[in-house]
């Protein structure tokens, strides 16, 4: 899945706009993350993809 970054946050945040355009994840992986969220809570899920998808965040970050 893409995310969508709109022109105005382009020009007044560049460096949000650049880290959304690199935001791509697999169906898989959100429908795994809402499972993990309904079975815990939003910031265990995001804890646990971000413990297991190392390679995702670093290419969010630009590393």
């Amino acid at each position: 899945m893409d995310a969508i970054a709109s022109k105005p946050l382009a020009e007044s945040a560049p460096e949000v706009h650049a880290l959304i355009r690199r935001m791509h994840y697999s169906l898989d992986q959100i429908n795994a993350a809402l499972v993990d969220a309904e079975e815990t809570s939003y910031e265990a899920a995001a804890q646990t993809f971000i413990d297991e998808h190392p390679e995702v965040i670093a290419e969010w970050v630009g590393q």
